[in-house]
């Protein structure tokens, strides 16, 4: 009975001693954590793994469950800025004693994110090593955890751009889901949106993006994103950290108007079906593949408008494309377009190159007229289009892009040789227009009503004639038989 009653003795005196060191070390270990010493070595941790100056809200444990306001570093380790507001860390007691935090979840409810530009120009990003190790230097509190091992995040809110100047753009509205699978990571992007500077006004939606993490890299097996009218970009490919990727997919039914200046949305219409492969090593970002525009239509364009006026062709004024086809590469901010093949069928035809960066650029184009409307074009096109080739003629044209605004040369050189023919054919006729045009150039009266004089030599008076019939002052296709 003494045995018996001694080690009932001895085993609630060991409960209890356990349980008030159970208590002791909660109570130590919610005082630490709530502590000076504790905040000052989070700030390092955090700034050893992200670089860049560390703010950290006071966190608050109630032994199941880490609490955290708000984490921000400010010009970390290829961020602009991070933000992470509202997160909890919800921890699982196992392998305490082995010195191992075993997060069974991290939930942040809203996360900022703002990349910068490397030096080089490649986007360089540290998505921090999971799992996370922690060099605690002081040896009271070797019993404290030293990993911590991540089962799960979640990123309800995220926001951010994808370098400091908003150049390229940026993404909101965005969910994100990792969950841990050996030592990767399991990366699920259910919502979200992509605003790109190459596309403004239309935001591209994330309907599912899967794939994986790894310590240094990151592989997407499966995306989507759609837009307006049911366009759809497909995506899949691998990265790494340091900047390096290569991204492939499909352009779906992508409207063709995105991609142009405001003025022309109604002019050129269509949609984008083709391939892309995007490549970034280094300082050099590169994007190519092939394309076809399809339904295309060609509407009321300004040098088209004027020959359906002229020579009573309507179709000039809306043309559909039975086909539209190139090849193209995007190197940094150049656009190249090769293998351009355009045809509206019994109609018009071209091929050729445009190289631009947008304000600037050049390209060499062949046109091909059919010959059947060739032959109801006014007198002296035909001295254009020379090229014979099946049913069609052609005529090169060279493009040059000055300050955003492309010019060519076809469109003076078609002139000048109608006025030409008109002048050989009917001179009695030019003489009278000719007449004309100096009365027009000595008695010409401003909205002001002060009348502007200027004497024209006589050898000027034909350049002066195309320059005013191009302009639309006195139309000479009317005079020319057809």
């Amino acid at each position: 009975m003494k045995i018996k009653g001694c080690l009932g003795k001895l085993f609630l005196f060991g409960f209890l001693g356990l349980f008030l060191a159970i208590i002791g070390g909660y109570l130590w270990t919610k005082s630490y954590i709530r502590s000076e010493e504790f905040m000052t070595l989070l700030k390092y941790e955090i700034s050893s793994k992200l670089g860049g100056q560390v703010e950290v809200a006071e966190t608050k444990w109630d032994g199941w469950k880490l609490d955290n306001e708000r984490v921000e570093v400010l010009a970390g380790n290829g961020f602009q800025d991070l933000e992470m507001k509202r997160i909890s860390l919800e921890l699982d007691p196992k392998g305490f004693f082995d010195r191992v935090w075993r997060v069974a979840d991290i939930h942040v409810r809203e996360l900022s994110l703002h990349l910068r530009k490397a030096p080089k120009g490649s986007l360089k990003y540290n998505a921090g090593a999971i799992p996370v190790e922690f060099d605690w230097k002081d040896a009271g509190k070797a019993f404290l955890p030293r990993k911590a091992e991540v089962e799960a995040i979640w990123v309800e809110q995220c926001n951010g751009s994808f370098d400091s100047d908003g150049n390229l753009g940026h993404w909101s509205n965005m969910e994100l889901k990792l969950d841990r699978e050996g030592s990767d990571y399991l990366l699920t992007i259910p919502r979200g949106e992509l605003h790109l500077s190459q596309l403004p006004g239309y935001p591209l939606s994330v309907q599912k993006l899967k794939g994986r993490v790894k310590p240094k890299s990151f592989y997407i097996n499966e995306g989507i994103l759609s837009g307006e009218g049911g366009a759809q970009i497909t995506l899949s490919g691998e990265g790494t950290f340091t900047g390096d990727a290569i991204i492939q997919g499909e352009l779906k039914d992508f409207p063709v108007y995105t991609l142009l200046e405001k003025d022309w949305e109604k002019r050129v219409q269509g949609e984008i079906n083709g391939d892309y492969t995007l490549k970034n090593k280094g300082d050099e970002l590169k994007v190519y593949g092939d394309g076809m525009v399809e339904n295309g239509m060609l509407v009321a364009l300004p040098g088209l408008d004027m020959l359906a006026k002229q020579t009573g062709i309507n179709k000039f004024r809306q043309i559909s494309l039975d086909t539209c086809e190139y090849s193209y590469e995007i190197l940094n901010n150049l656009v190249s377009l090769n293998n351009i093949r355009v045809e509206s069928k019994d109609f018009l035809k071209a091929r050729g190159s445009i190289l631009t960066n947008g304000e600037s650029g050049s390209g060499t184009v062949e046109i091909g007229v059919h010959n059947a409307v060739l032959d109801k074009m006014p007198a002296g096109t035909a001295e254009v289009f020379t090229k014979e080739e099946e049913d069609y003629s052609w005529a090169n044209v060279s493009l040059t892009q000055v300050d955003g605004t492309w010019k060519d040369d076809l469109s003076p050189r078609i002139m000048s040789a109608v006025a030409k023919a008109f002048f050989m054919k009917a001179p009695e006729k030019a003489t009278q227009i000719l007449d004309g045009v100096r009365g027009i150039l000595e008695n010409a009266q401003s909205d002001g009503g002060s009348i502007k004089q200027e004497k024209i030599p006589a050898s000027d008076l034909q350049k002066k004639g195309n320059e005013l019939m191009e302009k639309g002052v006195k139309s000479l296709f009317d005079l020319l038989g057809r």
